[in-house]
């Protein structure tokens, strides 16, 4: 493999993975997710009633079977 075919692949790779890094940081940073924008209004407001989240809560500790094995 050339000099320059070596530099085109890793540019290559390095494209992609900035690419998938913008796209986890726009779409799994927290304030993405419903409950911390919740939270974020209670917390501004005072108000709990504002705390009304659409979907189920997924903290059991049965959803997380590999937690204690770290």
């Amino acid at each position: 493999m050339s000099e320059e075919a070596f530099a085109a692949m890793f540019r290559q790779q390095e494209a992609r993975t900035e690419e998938w890094n913008q796209s986890q940081w726009q779409d799994n940073r927290p304030s993405s997710y419903e409950t911390w924008q919740l939270i974020a209004k209670v917390i501004v407001t005072g108000d709990t009633s504002f705390y009304k989240p659409t979907f189920e809560a997924n903290t059991h500790w049965k959803n997380w079977l590999d937690s204690g094995s770290l």
